[in-house]
């Protein structure tokens, strides 16, 4: 099979566009709240990771209705531990999947945000997902990522932010570990 050079090109150029990773950077920054995390508009452009090779998925489910109060709720007990191998660092994602209900509050926005070692995850910043419906429910989903993530032992925990209380429910949680190449 013989490959013209014009196609050795497009795929050198390929390979250099996907080895190199993809980093798009906010245009603005977004507020802080009071606990330091940033909770910002739909709408603003995220970070994006670059690759590597999947170690680790650990998955936490929860079926639950329960009361939510405002600001930052854990989705957990007890944080998640996850490992990254080495050598090198790792790339933490967490991919996010939450169901809130019947607010008492109308326009009650809400936010899915995770932490790695208690430091919110920034990669993007924690988007509002939407308004919680006053009666009914609302799902959501969202994916985050750490990068230069050392090696060893890592706390994750997962968080539903709230303007003003309500319901959360059905949640869905993926945490994965990625080591660089």
């Amino acid at each position: 099979m013989r490959i013209s050079r014009k196609s050795l090109a497009i795929l050198a150029a390929g390979a250099i566009v996907v080895g190199a990773g993809i980093a798009v950077a906010a245009s603005s920054k977004p507020p802080a709240t009071a606990s330091g995390a940033n909770v910002v508009a739909a709408g603003v452009q995220p970070s994006v990771a670059g690759g590597g090779i999947l170690q680790t998925t650990i998955f936490r489910n929860n079926n639950s209705v329960v009361n939510a109060a405002a600001g930052f709720n854990p989705v957990h007990s007890v944080a998640i531990v996850v490992n990254c191998p080495g050598p090198g660092n790792c790339i933490i994602e967490v991919d996010q999947a939450m169901q809130v209900a019947n607010s008492p509050t109308a326009n009650n926005r809400y936010a899915i945000c995770s932490t790695v070692d208690g430091v919110f995850m920034s990669q993007p910043q924690c988007p509002f997902a939407g308004i919680v419906p006053t009666s009914g429910f609302e799902t959501s989903s969202f994916i985050q990522f750490k990068t230069g993530v050392p090696p060893g032992n890592h706390n994750m925990q997962s968080f539903l932010y709230l303007d003003a209380p309500a319901k959360r429910s059905h949640s869905t949680i993926a945490y994965r570990v990625h080591r660089n190449y």
